[in-house]
């Protein structure tokens, strides 16, 4: 197991930290096919974006499982 020191050594080369990996192009474009796909479904299904877009929490006492819907 490696202590937070080394960690952080192997970070920092040279007092500077490392220089960041290019995203590849490949999983780019995998992941705008499948937003693509999404945004479709999400732009075809009435009320959909705006359930996705809309906030809610629990209140005190109040447990998810036992939420009807």
């Amino acid at each position: 197991m490696k202590s937070a020191r080394s960690a952080e050594d192997e970070f920092f080369e040279d007092g500077k930290p490392k220089a960041k990996e290019a995203f590849p192009a490949s999983k780019a474009a995998d992941q705008k096919a499948v937003d693509k796909v999404v945004i479709d479904v999400v732009k075809e299904t009435p009320e959909l974006g705006k359930y996705l877009r809309s906030s809610w929490g629990l209140s005190k006492n109040q447990f998810p499982h036992e939420l009807k819907f």
